[in-house]
């Protein structure tokens, strides 16, 4: 884990829900691999939007 991938994950996280991920991910499938063992890590899942949102509603 380097600073690099903790900058760029959340960033593709979030190109993942648009149109162009699909377009853009077809020719790199060692990033789209990354992104998935990206997001099987409980520390990057734990900092969603999503999940901060819970945490925030709970408190």
């Amino acid at each position: 884990m380097t600073l690099a991938d903790i900058m760029v994950a959340p960033q593709l996280d979030f190109l993942v829900a648009t149109p162009e991920w699909q377009p853009l991910a077809a020719p790199v499938p060692n990033l789209v691999s990354w992104l998935g063992r990206m997001n099987a890590r409980e520390s990057f899942t734990a900092t969603t939007m999503e999940r901060i949102a819970e945490s925030a509603n709970a408190a």
